[in-house]
């Protein structure tokens, strides 16, 4: 209806004002928004656009997409707080819409909308949208991967899933294999907890979707290991993935009941329904499938970090 339009409008104008509003309200107040947006300046003034450098140095952190979309907010107004906050401001516009999309597709239109304007107001999403890291990109694109892959078998059509593969491959592009691994585990759990779906989950061509996947982001890999060789193996691989999760890189810094703490605060003031849901399902009251599988991705994603042994509130 025309008044359904004019809310929507009325919703993201205000959403975008929420999002972009600060940007550039202080100077970086966290080391790691410093460094990724000097790799970013450093990228543009060297022409590298492939290999992030910091002090002339190969920066092996993150792979180079959330630098790219960072060094083309430069691009267009400029080296500054704003500039570098913008691409996880955009970010956070984007996942919302995906989140009205996907709950619509999931639930129906108003569970949609609802659920896009709880998120839109969360501490967390707040605090991450004008916060010049990676993670608001990468969540947006590996949220938007699953649920394009999951949406496409459970309601179609079915072509959907390869642009999730896409977007996943982009998330790899963003953080690296972690998108890869929370994807598998939440497909695994949802195997287990939702039976009703099996049929559907089936249909998923995981082939091609890795194929399409390796196909956007095995490039830059091989590229760095073929330039840097061990240096590259070293500094990415096993002391930013895997000694990082091990706990071996930096030392064990929070208990395993870290997380649960951050959902709890990063939740309101929404945490209480949460609750409440898992008092319902404790009493025996059912829940649907297409609540298994939202589940199944919350598992996967706590699960994962919290057996990590470095732990930053963030992560999740």
């Amino acid at each position: 209806t025309p008044w359904t339009k004019v809310s929507w409008v009325g919703i993201w104008s205000a959403l975008a004002l929420v999002y972009f509003g600060r940007l550039g309200y202080a100077s970086f107040w966290d080391p790691d928004e410093a460094t990724y947006a000097a790799a970013t300046r450093e990228m543009l003034q060297s022409g590298s656009w492939l290999v992030p450098l910091t002090n002339g140095q190969p920066f092996f952190d993150k792979p180079p997409l959330f630098y790219v979309l960072q060094a083309a907010s430069f691009t267009i107004w400029g080296p500054s707080e704003w500039a570098a906050r913008f691409v996880s401001a955009a970010s956070a516009v984007a996942l919302t819409g995906s989140i009205a999309w996907a709950g619509a597709r999931l639930f129906g239109s108003h569970v949609g909308r609802t659920a896009a304007l709880m998120f839109a107001v969360l501490p967390a999403t707040l605090a991450l949208s004008f916060y010049a890291i990676v993670d608001m990109t990468f969540t947006c694109l590996l949220f938007t991967g699953a649920a394009l892959a999951v949406i496409a078998v459970t309601r179609g059509p079915v072509r959907l899933q390869y642009y999730g593969y896409a977007a996943l491959g982009a998330a790899v592009l963003t953080k690296g294999p972690v998108a890869l691994v929370l994807c598998a585990l939440a497909l695994a759990i949802a195997w287990l907890i939702t039976p009703q779906v099996r049929s559907e989950l089936r249909q998923l061509r995981w082939g091609i979707g890795l194929m399409i996947v390796l196909a956007i982001a095995s490039p830059w890999f091989a590229y760095m290991w073929w330039r840097f060789g061990d240096a590259f193996v070293q500094g990415y691989f096993l002391n930013e993935n895997l000694r990082l999760f091990a706990g071996t890189l930096y030392g064990s810094q929070r208990s395993r009941l870290f997380y649960f703490e951050v959902i709890g605060v990063g939740l309101l003031p929404w945490t209480p329904i949460l609750l409440g849901r898992l008092v319902d399902a404790a009493q025996g009251r059912r829940l649907t499938s297409n609540e298994r599988l939202l589940w199944a991705w919350v598992l996967a994603v706590l699960g994962f970090f919290t057996f990590s042994g470095f732990k930053l509130d963030h992560y999740v």
